[in-house]
């Protein structure tokens, strides 16, 4: 069977296996199932293509005859179909010939379906657009990403078009989306369908993994390797994790999967009807976390899950139950590093299937003896520094792991500041809605800004061992755009409960 046909088989079986999924955790709607449909639509015809312009055609096609010019329907697509597979192989994205951007399909998606809807977008909220779009640490760092984008790279040539580039790319895979969460999702009912949307993503992509793992079945290495090249024994089942499907890298997946899983915590738990198929729907993204085989990814999920029952508590049963975490995560911690391999005498020429501790210790060391040379704004060409320089691994590269401290290098404590601000308004606007959840006695409310606040922790954790790019930037402003319309939502909440709302929001 030739690889143009087993791509849409295999994308009907996961699809199949995602929708049962649904109906098993008590979700019948027919939006799931029209996603669903053009999951399979979409990843069919390119397969069997291989064109990038058809691929635009079907997304037109799309907007045409389905999605129109019906705002709602447009936003929850976009964010369902945002990792969509399996494009990444079949069409070698980004394509750098397109005017103004490198193409991506989610840039695409962006172009066709939401783009021509920013009028309408903005007519709707006009009424509080002033104080949603005055948010001060958001425009520090579109400031800042221009700022970059116009400054000195390592690696390629800045240019007017390369800069120009770089910040219609900021504003299509980051800074608008954000804003679309923020505007759009002004009512519980709105959020909950943008939530539904990220959730439903990771359902498809857990299945998929959790479906390849079990069967056994090397679907990608068959299909990516196609000159049947060697592969080891790990790749071989981390395939779907390392053909650049939906994510450039596992531990950008197991991201994904982690921000859906808070999701689906957040959604899915908000009473106890149909427990064991939400069971199975957490439990297939625990398989495919686990699959990514990311310390990383795999401690932030072990944290997410202790935070989500932590919030949950009531604020007097938390202080026991931190003492005792402490003690517990300190032995473990202890434990963990005793029987860990040291890294000693590591090649830096070779990754070894270690990680290479020693090389991340070192690499930390350097870069944070990098601060003080520019400590406020940052030095973007960083890496030609010698000291970094003496870095470069084997395959000619210096892979910056730890967000936070790459964003002090590159772009200086200021930068950096304003970061830690953007989590830490966003952790503290999914808490109050536990806070008030207790406060007027309903439990979705506690469920749901426990199970958030949980997922904002996890991913500033995940951050750690992680750099800040390819698919991990969106990935973190669609969390803080939920956060901050969140925040807006209880706003008006209590605006409504106090007699002082200006317009009203739906919640009756």
């Amino acid at each position: 069977m030739s690889n143009q046909i087993k791509i849409p088989i295999v994308v009907f079986m996961v699809v199949l296996a995602a929708k049962i999924l649904l109906v098993m955790m008590g979700r019948k709607k027919k939006e799931d199932t029209e996603i669903l449909v053009l999951w399979l639509l979409i990843a069919t015809v390119t397969s069997l293509v291989h064109s990038f312009y058809v691929l635009v055609l079907v997304l037109i096609i799309i907007k045409v005859t389905y999605l129109r010019n019906d705002l709602g329907k447009n936003v929850v697509a976009f964010f369902a179909l945002w990792a969509v597979i399996p494009f990444h192989f079949i069409i070698h994205f980004p394509l750098p010939s397109v005017p103004l951007m490198n193409a991506t399909y989610q840039r695409m998606a962006f172009v066709i379906w939401i783009l021509p809807l920013l009028p309408k977008l903005l007519d709707q909220a006009r009424m509080k657009e002033r104080r949603v779009f005055f948010d001060v640490p958001v425009l520090y760092l579109i400031a800042m990403g221009i700022f970059v984008a116009f400054s000195e790279h390592v690696g390629y040539p800045i240019t007017i078009i390369t800069s120009i580039k770089e910040v219609m790319q900021l504003f299509m895979d980051m800074v608008i989306p954000y804003f679309l969460i923020v505007l759009w999702a002004d009512t519980w009912a709105k959020l909950k369908r943008v939530l539904f949307a990220f959730l439903l993503a990771g359902i498809v992509l857990s299945t998929f993994g959790v479906f390849e793992a079990v069967f056994s079945w090397n679907v990608f290495t068959e299909l990516v390797f196609r000159e049947m090249i060697p592969v080891s024994e790990t790749d071989k089942y981390r395939a779907f994790l390392r053909s650049k499907a939906a994510f450039p890298e596992s531990i950008a997946f197991g991201i994904y999967i982690l921000i859906t899983l808070g999701i689906a915590l957040a959604v899915m738990f908000r009473d106890k009807k149909n427990m064991m198929g939400k069971l199975v729907v957490v439990g297939a993204m625990l398989a495919a976390l686990y699959a990514t085989q990311s310390r990383g990814d795999q401690i932030a999920a072990v944290l997410l899950l202790s935070l989500y029952f932590f919030f949950k508590m009531q604020s007097s049963s938390r202080f026991i139950l931190l003492i005792f975490m402490a003690i517990v995560f300190s032995v473990a911690g202890y434990t963990y590093k005793q029987q860990s391999p040291a890294g000693a005498g590591t090649d830096l020429d070779e990754v070894d299937e270690h990680g290479t501790f020693d090389y991340r210790k070192r690499l930390f060391e350097t870069e944070l003896a990098l601060i003080p040379k520019h400590p406020f704004f940052g030095n973007t060409t960083y890496m030609k520094e010698p000291s970094m320089e003496a870095l470069r691994q084997g395959e000619g590269i210096i892979d910056p792991v730890n967000t936070y401290l790459t964003i002090a290098v590159e772009r200086g404590l200021v930068t950096l500041f304003f970061f830690m601000f953007f989590i830490l308004r966003s952790v503290r606007a999914c808490l109050s809605y536990v806070k008030y959840g207790y406060a007027v006695n309903n439990q979705v409310w506690v469920n749901l800004g426990a199970a958030l606040t949980a997922t904002v922790f996890a991913l500033s954790v995940a951050l750690i061992f992680t750099s800040f790019a390819d698919t991990n930037p969106p990935v973190f402003w669609f969390v803080m755009g939920i956060a901050r319309a969140m925040q807006l939502n209880l706003n008006k909440m209590r605006e409504i409960s106090r007699g002082k709302d200006e317009y009203d929001l739906g919640y009756a």
